[in-house]
């Protein structure tokens, strides 16, 4: 009965104002609302501790991962062959996992070392695959893949990916980039395209180490 009566006080005590009867006409709707309110926080505090428990244990994977293929590879305490099984069978999960990258160019560099060219590509590609072009990650794996493309005599390729790292914006190594599409354009019978970057190399890149290779080789094809 005291129950009662007390609710029934607080509701002549809301009825006084306007905002108190919107309050005592919607009170059910309220309390839900703040129901939702405090179970869509714990929600999304869930969902924090979970997004944060994934991203430990994947980086905790990617870690294992590089030490015992990857440096164990380079390491040469696995042979090349488990080394590209390993690589095309690692988990996707990781696969692209940036804090493992500088690890596995150097892996994929030793094993083109060793003539597995194809294989260095197929991997480079894989990987390349997951990252926005727009990153450092895609730039720094796509200039590796087009030094694999040039060594495996893929000069289209090559040069495609190398006239991507022209255009971007992330601006590294990019006289490199143009001395080395001049050279793959020269022995290719592209003396036209190949003399559009030297001089690019010559007019905004002269204090570069690619500069005097550059003039020697305009004044060769320019003969």
């Amino acid at each position: 009965m005291a129950r009662d009566t007390q609710e029934q006080s607080v509701e002549e005590t809301l009825e006084k104002t306007d905002f108190g009867h919107v309050i005592n006409e919607n009170k059910k709707g309220i309390i839900v609302g703040g129901v939702i309110l405090i179970l869509l926080i714990f929600g999304y505090s869930f969902y924090m501790q979970t997004v944060n428990s994934k991203s430990n244990l994947t980086l905790a994977n990617a870690y294992d991962f590089k030490n015992n293929v990857v440096e164990a590879y380079t390491a040469k305490k696995i042979s090349s062959n488990e080394f590209v099984k390993q690589m095309n069978d690692m988990p996707s999960s990781i696969k692209g996992e940036v804090s493992i990258l500088p690890s596995v160019l150097i892996g994929v560099k030793a094993l083109a070392n060793e003539g597995k060219l194809e294989e260095a590509a197929k991997i480079l590609k894989s990987w390349q695959s997951n990252f926005s072009d727009s990153t450092f990650a895609y730039f720094i794996t796509s200039f590796n893949l087009s030094q694999i493309y040039d060594d495996l005599g893929k000069s289209e390729l090559a040069l495609e990916t190398l006239d991507s790292l022209k255009k971007s914006t992330i601006d590294l190594l990019k006289s490199k980039i143009l001395l080395d599409m001049a050279r793959i354009q020269i022995n290719n019978s592209k003396s036209d395209e190949a003399r559009d970057n030297l001089n690019i190399i010559i007019k905004d890149y002269k204090d570069s180490s690619e500069f005097k290779q550059a003039k020697v080789m305009l004044a060769k094809i320019t003969k």
